[in-house]
């Protein structure tokens, strides 16, 4: 008798030891699960969130979105290189832009993003948080724009064009010169880019670029000599 009752104590037991991890171990892989889930923020989230915005005593914010109407854009430039610096240089040079969004332009990519500007009656109140780290928007802000080094030439260091289509050509060209002639050769490259002995980048666009039209990018990503911007004929 004393053995049976032993026996049923241990069943029972048992069954209780089973019960107690049916209901709790769900839970912990509920919890490990959302836990994760969290961390793993996609980046083309784009649901608001309530979060405050931090400016920073700054003109521009990481983690907002304007909402604006779809006559307030003014021009969506896809950038799949240059970064944010030269979306806020663009948008200071353009007399018609009060704002602009920085944003991946293809979801769950990294790359490439799309600059829009942004035009009419906008300020900070019109900024809505947003969930992904990716996304940033600023106002239009005229300290940003970096003076470009022509320095009396049509080529520069360190600046790039956004406007237009980008085709790269010829990988490996050794000189500028020889970047400027193949701008040339084609009716409609207008500018082009050129990285020393890696690659000649033309600037195909419907109308002519001007010196106006350059912007530099960040040295910290673009050091002065690792690329430069000319115009056709330079």
């Amino acid at each position: 008798m004393d053995g049976q009752r032993i026996e049923r104590a241990e069943l029972t037991n048992m069954a209780l030891y089973w019960d107690q991890k049916t209901v709790v171990l769900p839970i912990i892989c509920l919890w490990i699960t959302s836990y994760y889930a969290a961390k793993a923020e996609p980046i083309n989230a784009t649901e608001e969130s309530t979060a405050k915005i931090f400016w920073n005593g700054q003109k521009w914010a990481h983690r907002c979105i304007f909402h604006v109407n779809e006559t307030q854009i003014l021009d969506i430039y896809t950038l799949s290189h240059w970064d944010s610096d030269v979306c806020g240089q663009a948008c200071a040079s353009d007399g018609n832009c009060t704002a602009y969004a920085w944003a991946p332009s293809t979801p769950n990519t990294e790359e490439p993003f799309e600059c829009t500007l942004l035009s009419g009656n906008i300020s900070e109140t019109d900024a809505k948080s947003s969930l992904s780290s990716a996304r940033m928007c600023g106002l239009k802000d005229a300290s940003v724009l970096k003076l470009v080094p022509w320095n009396g030439r049509n080529w520069a260091e360190g600046c790039v064009f956004i406007k237009g289509e980008f085709r790269n050509s010829r990988p490996g060209t050794a000189t500028r010169e020889e970047c400027s002639r193949l701008c040339s050769e084609q009716a409609d490259c207008s500018g082009y880019h050129w990285r020393p002995a890696q690659l000649c980048g033309l600037v195909l666009t419907e109308s002519p670029l001007v010196k106006a039209d350059a912007l530099m990018p960040s040295e910290k990503n673009y050091p002065r000599g690792s690329i430069l911007c000319g115009l056709r004929g330079s």
